[in-house]
This record gives C-alpha cells, structure tokens and sequence, in this order.
C-alpha cells in the first residue's frame, strides 16, 4: 500500500510540474525576428566618380535555424557624386554557426533612388559578409538611369546591431 501511495505522490508531482511548463512540445528551431539599424561607411571604386560614402541602415529579419529573409532600406551621401542614395529591398543570408566566430554569407537588393546632381531611379545588389552578427564587409553594384555616372561600384563595412529584443515565435 505504501508503494502505490508513494507512486500516487511521484505522480502528482511530476504532472504539476508539466503543467508549470506551459510551452509545448516543438521539433526544430523556432523562427524570432530582429529589427537591427547601424551605421555604413565605405566608397565607390569604380566606373563613377571615387569618393566616400557613410550613412546609415534599417532591416527587419527573420532567423530561422541557420536561414536570414527580411527586408532592408539604406541611405547615405556618396561624396564621390555629391549626392544622397537611398537603397530598398529584400535581404537573404545563410549563417554559418561556429563555437569561436559566427559568419553569415548574403545578398540584398532593390530599388534606388538618387537625390541631387542628375538624381534618378535605379537600381542596387549587395554581396556581404557578416562576422560576429554585427559587422559586415560588402560589395554593392549600383545602377542609376538617367545620370550620367549611371554605374557605380561600392566597398564598405556596415556596423549593425538589433534595435529590440527579437520578437515571435521562439523569442523568450
């Protein structure tokens, strides 16, 4: 009689204890996403006008596993043109998890849009890397119709940090 009561008790305390548990059971990693901003600076190298460039960045991303999708919009003054750029579009990225230095492998892209000079719509695409989750090393290629230093090349690094505690599905 002592053991089934034993066993009634061991019972009731384990399923307290699930109860206190409120999430469910769940296979794989759970999707959070991120609204990070920061500061960019580099230069364009080739075929417009050379010069520096620095601004600043926004994106809302979703990270799942080792996968990056969302959305970014940048601006900045190109010195080499004399004139303020404003890129927008979709970001992909694909994380390489390492216990000593995290790197992410990605591209971006979209419209853009030149203010002053001949000004104009366009077009950009970015390749970056990114090491540590927070700097990024970057080429971008930029098209402008309309003016008449319509291609541009650009190397730069991007500081970029979360603005908020990631939200969703997996945050805790």
């Amino acid at each position: 009689m002592r053991h089934l009561a034993l066993s009634f008790a061991v019972i009731a305390v384990a399923t307290g204890a699930a109860r206190a548990e409120p999430r469910g059971f769940t296979i794989g990693a759970r999707p959070v996403w991120f609204v990070t901003g920061g500061v960019t600076t580099g230069g364009t190298v080739a075929v417009a006008d050379r010069g520096a460039l620095v601004g600043g960045e926004l994106g809302l991303v979703r990270i799942r596993d080792r996968h990056v999708a969302g959305v970014y919009v940048d601006g900045f003054y190109d010195f080499g043109v004399d004139a303020a750029l404003v890129t927008a579009g979709p970001e992909l990225a694909l994380i390489r998890r390492s216990p000593t230095m995290p790197l992410a492998l990605g591209i971006d892209g979209g419209g853009a849009l030149r203010f002053g000079g001949d000004g104009g719509l366009g077009a950009a695409g970015r390749v970056f890397v990114t090491v540590a989750g927070a700097v990024s090393l970057y080429g971008r290629y930029v098209f402008i119709d309309g003016d008449a230093d319509r291609h541009a090349v650009q190397v730069g690094l991007t500081l970029k940090f979360p603005l908020a505690a990631p939200f969703g599905a997996g945050a805790r």
